[in-house]
């Protein structure tokens, strides 16, 4: 490997960008910023991998309509995630990495419904561990960043201002930051994981994915957190996506003895939550609006209550596994008493640290503030949607899951 710093390698993902993304211009890219070229074969099912960069990068240059500002924040995104793998690829060739740590916590529920702030939360428990943005986005330093790992919160924080995370619009729905703990999605970005139909207009990469593809980002999950495990010590992971609704066998698979816990929320305003997500993170990168919000609210609707019947059909087939439910109005309410509700079905002991550290971040986390002087509004008839509407397609849900109705 050619001895580069981290600016180095990273360097092309910071800087406009006008020319192709077709695959394999953006590997010869991240093999000439490298100086690597190991993309994982076999063991890391290069195949699959190659097989949905070139449909992503088709349906990004035929499909995504990019302004010229998401061209440059599109080839950043893929760049850095290129680069980062053929570091990691680099470092288990390298290394000795040992088995990912047992017996993680792990969270699901519909998107919208407080798993992300429910998951900060938990890793504020000295005895649990969620990675930073950083640590994921730049997971292995170049050989030649030294010892001084400043540079990894630095970079990420440049990445993310450079691909518009840290906008108002976008931290007035979802904070991003380099220090912030992310949910696995992004752990599997490296794969070319389904995070990027979250960014962008790609509905032929969506289209493509398969239960392959999954197994492959599962795989690269597992991978990437025993990197980390290597240059961290780690008592339990705490883990999190609304993805893993759908993906229970191959979760628990992946990760043995995971410990569940699923959130609920009222879908009339979870819904119209993640349709406002969606349409503002495309509005980062595209030339005109490629979606139509009256019909991407009933498509979200169908799509998740897809995947709330997915899950109920796996618990009704596995009965003796726990999963503990979370209601969105008590987790606002009672956050740490909702933590003591999973610790306690799992036999975990929640220590007086970990209450204090926790009752420090509920003070300063920014979930649900303005930023800016923007706040997050929303509403089901900007999306096509009608209270009567939701009612009827999420009655089972409700019902099932004793989730509680909101004013909206």
């Amino acid at each position: 490997m050619i001895c580069r710093s981290a600016e180095d390698c990273y360097a092309g993902a910071l800087r406009p960008y006008a020319g192709s993304l077709h695959h394999l211009e953006l590997i010869r890219q991240a093999q000439a910023a490298t100086g690597l070229s190991d993309w994982g074969g076999d063991r890391w099912s290069e195949a699959g991998f190659r097989r949905r960069l070139a449909t992503l990068c088709a349906a990004l240059e035929h499909e995504a309509e990019l302004s010229a500002v998401g061209r440059s924040r599109a080839h950043s995104r893929l760049l850095a995630m290129l680069v980062s793998r053929l570091l990691v690829c680099e470092f288990r060739n390298a290394q000795d990495v040992p088995a990912v740590t047992p017996a993680p916590l792990l969270g699901t529920g519909l998107p919208r419904t407080g798993t992300s702030f429910l998951h900060q939360l938990l890793a504020q428990d000295p005895d649990n561990f969620g990675a930073g943005t950083a640590e994921v986005l730049v997971p292995v330093p170049p050989s030649g960043s030294g010892d001084d790992e400043t540079w990894r919160s630095r970079l990420a924080g440049r990445l993310l201002d450079f691909q518009g995370f840290l906008a108002d619009d976008i931290s007035a729905i979802h904070p991003h930051g380099a220090d912030t703990v992310e949910e696995d999605i992004l752990l599997q970005e490296g794969a070319c994981g389904s995070l990027f139909q979250g960014f962008f207009h790609v509905p032929s990469f969506t289209d493509s994915l398969s239960a392959d593809d999954l197994g492959d980002m599962y795989r690269w999950q597992a991978g990437l957190m025993q990197v980390i495990e290597c240059r961290r010590s780690v008592d339990r992971w705490v883990l999190k996506a609304p993805m893993h609704m759908t993906n229970l066998s191959l979760a628990r698979q992946t990760f043995p003895g995971a410990m569940l816990f699923c959130s609920h929320r009222d879908p009339g305003n979870a819904i119209p939550s993640l349709a406002s997500l969606i349409t503002t993170f495309h509005g980062l990168n595209h030339r005109r609006s490629t979606i139509d919000p009256k019909q991407l609210g009933p498509l979200l609707l169908a799509v998740q209550m897809q995947a709330v019947d997915a899950m109920s059909a796996w618990r009704d087939a596995h009965p003796h596994i726990p999963i503990v439910d979370i209601q969105f109005v008590d987790l606002i309410r009672d956050p740490i008493g909702e933590v003591e509700r999973i610790y306690g079905t799992y036999g975990l002991v929640l220590s007086q640290k970990a209450r204090q550290s926790m009752s420090a971040f509920l003070k300063t986390q920014p979930h649900g503030r303005e930023h800016g002087g923007v706040r997050h509004r929303y509403d089901l008839a900007d999306f096509g949607l009608t209270p009567a509407i939701v009612e009827q397609s999420c009655e089972a849900y409700v019902r099932r899951y004793h989730v509680a109705l909101e004013a909206r």
